[in-house]
């Protein structure tokens, strides 16, 4: 049952929506403690009763828009797809509502004027937490199994249409630029920092900071090597070979190498000949891949 928590997952990224969810949920505390009237709040008049639901939803609000805004835009490495799973999406819902829960407990104390107690912190924290993450997990679960059919079926039907596709083609089909011998010297920043070999035996490379990772073939095996030079650069040493395809942010990959795509809940992944490699596609280039990979 654990091992679920170790699952890819879409990391939360800032976006559009993320402002809509803020509002939300501090529409929600403001709706919930006004009109429901919970804590004693029938026993205030109304106007009294508006301000305090109105400063625990600005309290929330202040919460959820530095958890869904603010961090992920200042620390977009954090969340890489690459390293995110549902346990580190659970994890960082369960520490934006205890961030509600201690934020919403100083309030509480402050408009009841009342001295801090650490007691009441630790109680309004377990309460938010045990009814809040019910909820928040149902979600996360049911979404990682919805996202993983979807695209591990996709990636199912686009691999059996290439196939077909393949079976399809004519045998004496002229070649494509990169299935010939043709060589390039990529450069890298640093002096003397090159690397000579054929088109057809460079698999991907990947985006490191201010370095690259370059995969390719030598004598049947994969080999890489590291350069200081940025992916964008590299695109560019490649422009006249349109088979390379930039299909992540941190990816450039030779589609003529790839076996096979798989799916998982954050996309589709590509896997290469030699079997040790996979890549992952960023979720905006999904429509640009069912196109490449199925032609």
């Amino acid at each position: 049952m654990l091992s679920i928590l170790h699952k890819p997952y879409p990391s939360f990224a800032y976006s559009s929506r993320s402002y809509g969810m803020t509002f939300i949920s501090g529409g929600l505390v403001f709706a919930i403690l006004f009109f429901l009237q919970p804590f004693d709040l029938e026993n205030e008049t109304t106007l009294r009763r508006f301000n305090i639901s109105l400063s625990y939803a600005a309290s929330t609000w202040i919460v959820c828009t530095s958890f869904l805004i603010v961090v992920p835009v200042l620390t977009p490495a954090l969340f890489d797809d690459r390293h995110w799973t549902v346990g580190k999406e659970l994890s960082y819902f369960s520490l934006m509502l205890a961030s509600i829960a201690v934020c919403n407990t100083m309030l509480n104390q402050w408009l009841g004027n009342t001295a801090f107690s650490m007691s009441s912190l630790f109680t309004m924290t377990g309460y938010t937490l045990l009814v809040g993450m019910a909820p928040v997990t149902l979600s996360v679960l049911l979404k990682q199994q919805r996202l993983l059919r979807r695209f591990a079926t996709e990636a199912h039907q686009l691999n059996k249409e290439k196939k077909q596709n393949s079976h399809e083609s004519i045998p004496d089909a002229p070649a494509t630029k990169t299935d010939n011998l043709e060589s390039i010297i990529l450069q890298g920043d640093n002096r003397n920092e090159l690397l000579e070999l054929p088109v057809t035996h460079f698999f991907a490379a990947e985006a490191r900071d201010n370095y690259c990772n370059i995969y390719f073939e030598k004598e049947g095996r994969l080999q890489e090597i590291l350069f200081r030079t940025t992916l964008k650069k590299l695109e560019q040493q490649f422009a006249k070979w349109p088979g390379l395809w930039r299909c992540h942010k941190s990816f450039l990959v030779n589609l003529d190498k790839v076996e096979e795509v798989s799916g998982n809940a954050q996309g589709y992944r590509l896997h290469f000949k030699n079997g040790s490699l996979q890549v992952p596609v960023s979720r905006s280039m999904n429509a640009e891949l069912k196109e490449r990979w199925v032609s």
